[in-house]
C-alpha cells in the first residue's frame, strides 16, 4: 500500500541515507518499514509501478470453490493478453467503478522463485529469432477486425430484406398488380435503395482509406522534461494496425 510506505518514509530523518539495512527475503514487514533506505528505495518503485498500472484487482471464487485458493506462498499469477473487458460499473451502493477482469489464459499460482522460472521461460519462448508473440498478436487482431468486417457484411446481406419488410407492400410504389409484375417491381425499388447505400459506403471507404483517427482522451498539463519522459515509459506505443488494415 504507497499510503503505508509514504507515512513510514514521513517518519525518517532529513539527513537518513539510501543504505540499505535489511534483508527483504529474511526480515519482517516490520522491519522493512523501520529502515529509510528500503523505504526510500521501495517507495520509489512501487509509485513508478501505480503510474504504470494503477489498477486494483480482488479475486472472489465461488463459495464451493474456495478448497482451490492458492496458500499463503503463492502469489504470484501470470496472465496473457488484456487484463480489461467489459464495460464500467459499479455494484449496487458501491463506492468504486468497477470493470470485468479478463481472466483467460492465466496460470499459476506460483511462489515467486518458481513464478520467476515461469517469466524466464516465457522470455525464452517468445524472444527473438523467434518473435512468436508478434506473430500471435498479428493474428489476434486480424481474427477480431474480421470479425467487426463480418458483422457489416452480414448487415449488408440482409438490407434487402429488412427494406422490404420496413416498406411493406403498399410503398414500394407501384401498381396493384399480382405475379411477376409485382415481384418486379418490389426488385426494382429495392435495388435502388440498396444502390444508394452502397454508394454511400463506397464513397465512405474511399474517405476513410488512409484517415487518422484517434480518441482525444483528456487533454495534458504542460510538462517539464523529467516528467514528459516518465509520461511516455508509461504510455503505450502508437498501433497503426487499423489504419494499415483499411487499405
Amino acid at each position: 500500500d504507497p499510503a503505508v510506505i509514504d507515512a513510514a518514509l514521513r517518519l525518517c530523518p532529513s539527513n537518513a541515507t539510501g543504505r540499505i539495512n535489511v534483508q527483504t527475503i529474511e526480515d519482517t514487514p516490520l522491519d522493512l518499514l523501520h529502515d529509510c533506505g528500503f523505504l526510500k528505495w521501495w517507495s520509489r518503485r512501487l509509485h513508478l509501478w501505480e503510474t504504470k498500472f494503477p489498477f486494483s484487482q480482488f479475486l472472489e471464487p465461488a463459495a464451493e470453490r474456495t478448497q482451490y485458493a492458492p496458500d499463503d506462498k503463492e502469489q504470484m499469477l501470470i496472465c496473457f493478453g488484456d487484463r480489461v473487458a467489459g464495460g464500467l460499473h459499479r455494484r449496487p451502493d458501491g463506492n468504486a467503478l468497477l470493470t470485468d477482469s479478463n481472466m483467460l489464459a492465466c496460470h499459476g499460482f506460483y511462489d515467486f522463485a518458481y513464478g520467476g522460472k515461469m517469466l524466464d521461460r516465457i522470455v525464452d519462448l517468445w524472444r527473438p529469432p523467434t518473435c512468436q508473440l508478434s506473430e500471435l498478436e498479428l493474428m489476434m487482431k486480424t481474427k477480431l477486425v474480421e470479425v467487426f468486417v463480418d458483422m457489416n457484411r452480414r448487415l449488408f446481406d440482409a438490407l434487402p430484406g429488412m427494406l422490404i419488410e420496413e416498406n411493406g407492400r403498399s410503398s414500394l410504389m407501384i401498381e396493384e398488380a399480382s405475379g411477376v409484375a409485382f415481384l418486379k417491381g418490389a426488385m426494382s425499388w429495392v435495388y435502388k435503395q440498396f444502390a444508394d447505400h452502397s454508394a454511400d459506403m463506397t464513397k465512405l471507404g474511399h474517405f476513410m482509406t488512409d484517415m487518422t483517427s484517434k480518441w482525444a482522451v483528456c487533454p495534458l498539463q504542460p510538462l517539464n522534461t523529467t516528467g514528459s519522459r516518465d509520461l511516455d515509459l508509461a504510455l503505450d506505443k502508437e498501433d497503426d494496425f487499423y489504419k494499415d488494415y483499411m487499405k
